[in-house]
């Protein structure tokens, strides 16, 4: 539709006669080898070319009006060095072209003349490491370069985009960068690979007068704005679309464009209609300069009040990216990423990857093109992540995931027999009690049907993915859980036989006073109302688990209610409590007993307390919180 209405405004006959004033020269080699269709479309075909069938280091030239053009086919691998399509400028009534559904490095330079068209297809990569040029009127309708959705370019800093001709209409060409989304009105996590790409552009959103003329429920658009509480809070979300169906411009420029590695939360359901020129296209359209030239991300909207905040960033290139290559990762509070998936195994979740032994099911460590993704960042950090331009790679085969499933990992799945949720414990020799850089933080679904399940660090930090010690003598573990609504629920202890050494495991009920043994029986059933429930259920873990030269002597401190746990593998000797309401007034002060596990009952006020534990070498201390 939105073709038909580009091309009634501009006749073709207008086309053949306004050609550029001076045309496109390029300088290539005598030798070059010259595409003529002659017999098929396969590039492997001496017939096909004149000079024969071209190396990696010859110079490639398809020009226009030609009976066959080349498809480099899915799986195929071509080089060549300098690769010119239509280097005349020409026009012919069969443009023709290139595609690439395989994968094609050009090691010169590609030049593109209108009206050559080169098409990277999904599952296609295509990498320039000179110079590229490109020649094309304005409009979607008319580039000469277009990325399907799932497909992969990665080209230098230097791309030139030049004008076809000085008619004013036309403007100056740029790439299209596809993007499917499933219109299923489900939340899916989108940022942009070309520059100054409008939002309410008919395609991503309506345009600003014609919001309150388009249902509300068939679109939706989100940006992330970064403050103290964890993702997802609905105060954190803001929408392109105010509560009377206006634009919020607000929180939203006018014209609004996507910001260049930020990312957004989109959703499209399956209406056909058409208001006002907007059309929900299943393919979305980028169109622009492209991020080619993106280094890092800045982070700019903290609240300095909050020693972590979160910033919802996007890939900004045409091809995926690896993780592992991005630098200054110092500035963020852990290693993680986290994908939202509307798909997740057991019901809609996020996803996080640190490295190939610290991830979800879902993860494989390569940031997808158009994909935004969270992260945790330090307020006092340096506000910027670099993303090096050595990071791109063609990453668009996913059943080549690289995973592992590391021994000594604990997997506890939440389910009411709908959805479920899982946290894992790993244990590991650079493992910590405390919060560390291997600890991932858990981000709650956006879909309130789908229970949550986590481990509680330093009392404060909830865990989806909790690295600690190898132990001598066991240690315990407080899990939380969030219900939907009332309900029976099971908690199943998964992966047990990666331990090498594993002595004892049981999961204490808080509130029924029960204990299970999870070796006997890894399945624990209970009945739950529809609330979060930080600290119900404790996991005690007997040691030793593969002991190895570090033994711990760590101890953790967390409350359930009015009841403070103070626990330590290798108990208490000598050993001092004494908990204050954040005044400085001391409320309990006591001995504690020479054994693992230790219980203070705080018949306070509800309220954050100081939690001090000293023995004859140390002194910890933690924050709790009083119900």
């Amino acid at each position: 539709m939105k073709k038909a209405l580009l091309f009634s405004f501009i006749p073709v006959v207008i086309l053949m006669t306004f050609l550029p004033a001076n045309a496109q020269t390029s300088s290539y080699s005598s030798t070059a080898k010259t595409w003529t269709g002659a017999s098929s479309t396969d590039w492997y075909s001496a017939g096909n070319w004149t000079g024969g069938i071209p190396t990696a280091s010859d110079d490639v030239i398809i020009p226009v009006g030609l009976p066959r053009y080349p498809t480099l086919s899915l799986g195929s691998t071509t080089v060549c060095n300098n690769l010119y399509l239509n280097p005349a400028g020409t026009f012919a009534s069969n443009a023709g072209g290139l595609d690439v559904a395989g994968f094609l490095t050009v090691t010169g330079n590609l030049t593109i003349g209108f009206p050559s068209k080169l098409t990277v297809k999904s599952n296609g990569s295509l990498t320039i490491t000179g110079t590229m040029k490109i020649t094309s009127p304005n409009g979607p309708s008319y580039s000469t370069l277009v990325i399907e959705n799932n497909g992969s370019l990665i080209t230098g800093c230097n791309t030139v985009y030049q004008p076809y001709n000085s008619t004013p209409y036309r403007g100056t060409g740029y790439p299209v960068v596809e993007r499917t989304i499933v219109q299923d009105m489900k939340w899916h996590a989108l940022s942009s690979p070309v520059l100054n790409q409008p939002i309410a552009n008919k395609d991503f959103a309506p345009t600003p007068g014609t919001f309150a003329a388009i249902p509300n429920t068939v679109w939706d658009f989100y940006e992330w704005l970064s403050t103290c509480p964890d993702p997802p809070y609905d105060e954190n979300w803001r929408n392109l679309r105010n509560p009377d169906g206006t634009q919020n411009f607000i929180d939203f420029s006018y014209p609004s464009y996507f910001e260049s590695g930020r990312g957004y939360m989109v959703a499209y359901g399956n209406w056909h209609g058409t208001t006002q020129g907007f059309t929900n296209n299943q393919t979305k359209a980028f169109y622009g300069p492209l991020n080619s030239c993106c280094e890092g991300f800045d982070f700019h909207n903290a609240n300095t009040i909050c020693p972590i905040f979160w910033e919802l960033i996007g890939n900004p290139f045409s091809s995926a990216f690896d993780w592992s290559l991005v630098t200054e990762k110092e500035n963020l509070a852990n290693d993680y990423y986290y994908i939202y998936n509307e798909n997740k195994v057991g019901g809609a979740g996020y996803e996080y990857w640190s490295d190939a032994a610290h991830h979800s099911a879902g993860t494989d460590g390569f940031i997808p093109s158009m994909q935004a993704f969270f992260v945790e960042v330090l307020t006092d950090g340096g506000r910027f992540v670099g993303l090096p331009l050595t990071a791109r790679v063609h990453h668009n085969t996913t059943d080549t995931w690289l995973k592992e499933s590391p021994a000594d990992k604990l997997t506890l799945t939440i389910s009411n027999g709908s959805y479920s949720d899982q946290s894992d414990i790993i244990f590991e020799p650079d493992g910590n009690i405390g919060r560390d850089r291997k600890d991932a933080s858990k981000m709650f679904s956006l879909d309130p049907a789908v229970p949550q399940i986590y481990t509680i660090i330093n009392n404060e930090m909830k865990a989806c993915s909790n690295s600690l010690p190898y132990l001598e003598n066991g240690m315990t573990v407080p899990v939380g859980f969030v219900a939907p609504y009332d309900d029976n629920y099971t908690i199943s202890a998964g992966n047990i036989s990666s331990f090498s050494s594993l002595t004892g495991l049981s999961i204490e009920d808080l509130k029924l006073n029960v204990t299970q043994d999870l070796l006997k029986n890894p399945v624990y059933s209970f009945t739950a109302t529809g609330i979060e429930d930080a600290g119900r259920f404790l996991l005690h873990f007997g040691g030793p688990i593969s002991i190895n030269e570090k033994t711990n002597h760590s101890l953790s401190i967390y409350s359930n209610e009015k009841t403070v746990y103070i626990t330590r593998a290798d108990g208490f000797k000598n050993a001092m409590v004494t908990i204050s309401n954040l005044l400085g007034q001391k409320v309990i002060s006591q001995v504690l007993y020479d054994q693992k596990i230790n219980l203070v009952q705080v018949d306070g006020p509800k309220g954050y307390y100081i939690v001090k534990v000293q023995d004859e070498s140390s002194v910890s201390t933690a924050k709790i919180y009083i119900h």
